[in-house]
C-alpha cells in the first residue's frame, strides 16, 4: 500500500506537469511580460541584417524570433519540470501566443 500510495503521488506529479494550464502558469511566473518583451527585441535584433532597421524584420520575417522566444521558454520548462508531450505541445505554443500576444506572427 506504501508503495501505491507513493506512485499515485509520483504519477499525478506528471500528469499536472502535462497540464497546459500548469505549464503556462510556471512559464508566466519564470518569464513576466516585460522580460519577454526585452528577450524578444533582443532576438528580433539577432535576426536583422547589419545595414537594415527594425522594419526590415517586421517586413520581411517568418517568425524566426518569435519561435526562438518560445523555444526557450519551453526549454525552461523541460528542464526544471518534465518533457512537454508531442500531443500538448502545440496547445501550450498557442498559449503562450495568447499570453505574449507580440509572440503572434
Amino acid at each position: 500500500m506504501k508503495h501505491l500510495k507513493k506512485f499515485e503521488q509520483i504519477n499525478e506529479i506528471k500528469n499536472t506537469e502535462q497540464d497546459v494550464d500548469f505549464i503556462i502558469a510556471k512559464i508566466k511566473e519564470k518569464y513576466p511580460l516585460q522580460d519577454v518583451k526585452k528577450m524578444f527585441d533582443d532576438e528580433i535584433m539577432e535576426w536583422i541584417p547589419d545595414d537594415e532597421d527594425i522594419s526590415w524584420y517586421k517586413n520581411n520575417n517568418n517568425g524566426e524570433a518569435q519561435d526562438m522566444i518560445i523555444s526557450i521558454m519551453i526549454d525552461w520548462f523541460e528542464k526544471n519540470y518534465n518533457k512537454i508531450s508531442d500531443d500538448i505541445n502545440d496547445k501550450v505554443c498557442e498559449e503562450i501566443k495568447n499570453y505574449y500576444k507580440f509572440l503572434k506572427f
